[in-house]
This record gives C-alpha cells, sequence and structure tokens, in this order.
C-alpha cells in the first residue's frame, strides 16, 4: 500500500462563490437585452414562474466560470455563481480549486471586470454583494477506492454536535452535516467527475475525496460585521485566508477522530490500556463490537451524555476511532478523516502513516 496521504498543490481554499446585486426596473430591463444579445441558442432562455414571480438564465460566459440567473418579481435580483478558477484559467481541470497565491484575488477581480463588462453588468465585483462562498481542500491518495471507504465510514457516524444533522447521498458517495448557517460536505470527487464526464485525459490521482465548508448570506453577514470588513473583495480575502482553519473547526464540531482500524485491533488497545476502571474497559469494548455489526447511533443507545462523552475521551486519549475498519478492507488501518485534516496543513501538505498509526511529514 501507498501509506501516503497528500493535498492537491491548491490546498486549502475556496471554489465557488455567488454574488447578488439588485438592479432597479431601468437597469434590470437594460442587463436582460444585454444578456439575451450576447447569448447565443439555448444559452439564455427562461427556468420558472411562480406566483408572479420570473426568472431567467444565462450560460453565455460559462466557459469563463460564470452562471447569470435573473429573477423579477416585487424585487429585481440578479445573482452570479462564479468558477473563480474557470475565471482565471477556462481550461483549468475540475479537480482545481483557486490558487493559494496574493496576486490570485486581484487576478480573479480583473477578470470579472472584463468578463462582466460584456454583459452588461456592474463591472467591480464590490459592487455585488456576497450571498455564498465554498471554502475547500483535496485529500488525495494514491491508492484506488479510499475516498469512497471513508465516505463509507463517515455514513455510519454520527454529528459529533447536535447542533448539525446528517444526510447521506449514496448515489454521489456524499455526506453533508448542516444547520441552518453553515453546510459542510465529503464527497468522492473523482466519482462524481466520472460521472458528469469531467475528466479530459488528464493525471490524477487514484482517490480524491473533497471537503467544502458552505456558507450562506446569514453566516457571511455576521463575519463581514464581526471582522469589520469593507469590501466583497475583503471578505473572499480573508475567509480564503482561514480556509483550513474554519474548515477545521466545524469538522470538529461534526466528525469524530482517530485512527479507524479492525476490530480485533482496537479491543487489543483498550484491553492494554493503563489507569482505566474495569466498567468503563468494558463499555468501550462494547461501544466497538456495537458499531461493527451496526453503527453509532446504535452503539451508543442507553448510554447518557456525560456517559458517552467519557467514553469519548477515552477514545481520544487512546487514539482509536469508535468505529472500527471493517474486516475485508485490505489495510489495517486508515486515518479518519478529522485525523488527516488536523495535520495537513499548507506546510506540511503529504503525510505517511506508521506502523503504530501516526501521520508524519514526508516529502515526495
Amino acid at each position: 500500500m501507498n501509506k501516503k496521504v497528500f493535498l492537491t498543490s491548491d490546498g486549502f481554499s475556496f471554489h465557488t462563490l455567488e454574488l447578488r446585486w439588485n438592479p432597479t426596473d431601468a437597469e434590470f430591463t437594460k442587463a436582460f437585452d444585454q444578456l439575451k444579445c450576447n447569448s447565443r441558442s439555448g444559452e439564455f432562455y427562461p427556468v420558472k414562474e411562480v406566483g408572479g414571480v420570473f426568472a431567467w438564465r444565462c450560460n453565455a460566459f460559462s466557459r469563463n466560470g460564470i452562471q447569470v440567473f435573473l429573477t423579477r418579481g416585487h424585487q429585481n435580483m440578479i445573482s452570479l455563481t462564479v468558477n473563480p478558477r474557470k475565471l482565471i484559467e477556462p481550461d483549468a481541470s475540475y479537480l482545481g480549486i483557486v490558487p493559494p497565491y496574493q496576486d490570485t484575488l486581484e487576478e480573479i477581480r480583473n477578470n470579472f471586470t472584463l468578463v462582466i463588462r460584456k454583459a452588461g453588468l456592474p463591472e467591480d465585483i464590490n459592487a455585488w454583494k456576497l450571498h455564498r462562498l465554498d471554502l475547500c481542500v483535496n485529500i488525495c491518495w494514491n491508492r484506488k477506492n479510499v475516498a469512497a471507504e471513508l465516505i463509507r465510514l463517515l455514513r455510519l457516524d454520527e454529528p459529533l454536535s447536535s447542533a448539525f444533522v446528517k444526510e447521506s447521498e449514496l448515489r454521489r458517495h456524499a455526506v453533508r452535516w448542516s444547520n441552518d448557517r453553515v453546510e459542510l460536505v465529503a464527497y468522492d470527487k473523482l466519482l462524481q467527475m466520472k460521472r458528469e464526464s469531467l475528466i479530459k485525459g488528464e493525471k490524477l490521482p487514484k482517490s480524491v475525496l473533497r471537503v467544502e465548508l458552505h456558507f450562506g448570506r446569514a453566516w457571511i453577514r455576521d463575519f463581514i460585521k464581526k471582522e469589520q470588513l469593507k469590501t466583497t473583495v475583503d471578505a473572499i480575502q480573508v475567509l480564503s485566508q482561514n480556509s483550513r482553519r474554519l474548515i477545521l473547526k466545524y469538522a470538529q464540531k461534526c466528525m469524530y477522530g482517530g485512527m479507524y482500524r479492525k476490530l480485533k485491533a482496537q479491543l487489543e488497545i483498550v484491553e492494554e490500556a493503563d489507569g482505566m476502571k474495569k466498567k468503563i474497559r468494558k463499555r468501550l469494548k462494547g461501544i466497538l463490537k456495537t458499531a461493527n455489526s451496526s453503527s453509532l447511533k446504535e452503539a451508543r443507545k442507553g448510554l447518557t451524555e456525560e456517559q458517552w462523552e467519557t467514553c469519548l475521551g477515552h477514545f481520544r486519549r487512546l487514539g482509536v476511532h469508535p468505529l472500527p475498519l471493517r474486516e475485508k478492507y485490505p489495510v489495517k488501518q486508515l486515518p479518519s478523516l478529522l485525523m488527516i485534516l488536523n495535520e495537513l496543513d499548507e506546510e506540511w501538505d503529504s503525510m505517511k502513516i506508521q506502523k503504530d498509526g501516526r501521520l508524519v511529514p514526508c516529502i515526495f
């Protein structure tokens, strides 16, 4: 087995932006006409009409990573969904996210102006409100199906915090945790790219897990106020600079840490642990056995919140994930997603899994 886990060269950064603008009736009509004039057949079309609210979509600038949505009703709105990597590099791989360089945001801003000028919309990105931003990171292995296995294991977890609801999307091999302000998603990126025919003969890792953190408008508004940010560009820059910190912050609320191992190995670690009461040792073994045959949700039944927290504290101390690795999986141990996110960063973007389960920095 290749025992390395690594990040793509983009590291922790951001991907999708949603920008919004509320034009007057006259501004809306002018933009509508110019977008329609700039669109080829099939690139500008109505989407829906519900209760007197009309909507259209324009794909004329999709090569540059920009989709335009127009809504006319009690309040006019034009929104842009922007893939900033495509904006600065139209032929970029769909695996890529925004490169983590100082001048990248300025390049995005300049290219945004050039594209949007053709659309007859406000040219300066600061004229638009930031409505959504997705921070993200690609975690890679040169071994097939590792991402799929981690997704399978995450589906058997429960959200660590009761403030989050977890959903699984079996077809997409995705897991998402959400509340009314943020959404954390982990999914098999290569599987998604294959299904949507987005792979273009490029050399790719054998397995890629994409982690995304989606912020809604309410969270972004509060963040801008707290950080005293003046412009949309300022907000994008500060959020992107804090990508790893924020992804890790919410991952720690949703996921369990530690190393996945086969049930026998997990039980041996618990049995050999020093300074543990017999009652606690028995309880930890019971959790592991039930989780192995069912799920963590089933394993915690009958335990009070205090008892469960005590058990989790022991698992953390032992470096044990409370969900064992399935017996037929072809490796003995697999670091949990939270463990990987804790260890990988911009300085050490490649780690090797030691025999004792530790992750240590390595260089290709």
